[in-house]
């Protein structure tokens, strides 16, 4: 049997521990909810201050229909795999992962040619750039999310951009030059 799970994707309420919201005709209460959560034997642990652990909730939620269901909804972390909950054939309710509303990196620099620990922070859309390298923050580990212990770097040497430049500028300049001359020829 193939499932079609609809995502809620309209709206996306932020939850604590006794509030109640409605999505799409799905009621939600929840009963517990824990920032960080170890996964036991009957369900979730608060799990504040240890690494590698993700957001749980204990939620209940009712139809129109009259179908209800309770249990626990949790994102895929380091420490356990996904929890959703089926609410019909068609219907999952699931929490989403956790977003960062900034990463960036602090990095030491090392070159061959003669740089030596030198301090940069490489932030997103940011990126450093040294001896014709710019060096993007490109990921870290997400599953790890706040917790992660490595960032993801990528590097691009393009020793041709100046000339894509010149080139492109070289291309505009024709165009308005055309234009002027079309007008010109127009006139007389």
């Amino acid at each position: 049997m193939e499932l079609n799970y609809q995502f809620f994707q309209k709206n996306h309420p932020d939850i604590s521990t006794d509030s109640i919201f409605n999505i799409e005709g799905v009621n939600v209460k929840v009963h517990q909810y824990y920032q960080r959560a170890y996964i036991s034997d009957s369900g979730f642990i608060d799990a504040r201050g240890v690494p590698f652990t993700g957001p749980a909730a204990l939620v209940e939620v009712s139809t129109k229909n009259g179908q209800s269901a309770k249990g626990w909804i949790a994102p895929e972390c380091a420490s356990f795999a996904e929890r959703y909950l089926t609410i019909n054939s068609d219907t999952i309710l699931r929490l989403l992962p956790a977003e960062p509303k900034y990463y960036g990196s602090d990095i030491l620099l090392y070159t061959k040619s003669g740089i030596t620990e030198q301090k940069h922070r490489i932030e997103v859309n940011s990126p450093l750039k040294v001896d014709g390298w710019f060096v993007y923050q490109y990921g870290y580990d997400n599953r790890a999310g706040a917790d992660s212990m490595y960032s993801i770097f990528l590097a691009v040497y393009d020793p041709w951009l100046n000339a894509v430049y010149a080139g492109m500028l070289l291309i505009l300049l024709g165009t308005i030059l055309m234009s002027f001359n079309f007008f010109k020829s127009k006139n007389i």
